[in-house]
């Protein structure tokens, strides 16, 4: 039972993947929610499934700062339910 996030920069690109567990995305968590959110600190965008998705963006100096957006996405969530 989890929520992992990983980031990457490739090519001076960052990118994002956002993968969350089945049972909690019964509870409401979204990988595609996740990871469009983070990827504004990155300018960029995202999409996927609620157990799987991915971002990318233009600012690879952003990378940490999006990473770290993902822990108070998660915790906002946590917190709605």
């Amino acid at each position: 039972s989890g929520i992992v996030v990983l980031g990457s920069v490739l090519d001076d690109r960052p990118m994002l993947v956002a993968m969350v567990t089945a049972d909690l995305v019964a509870r409401g968590f979204d990988a595609s929610e996740i990871a469009k959110g983070a990827a504004k600190a990155i300018q960029g965008g995202g999409g996927g499934r609620a157990d799987v998705a991915q971002a990318g963006g233009r600012r690879a100096d952003k990378l940490d700062e999006a990473l770290r957006l993902v822990a108070e996405l998660v915790r906002e969530k946590g917190a709605a339910q």
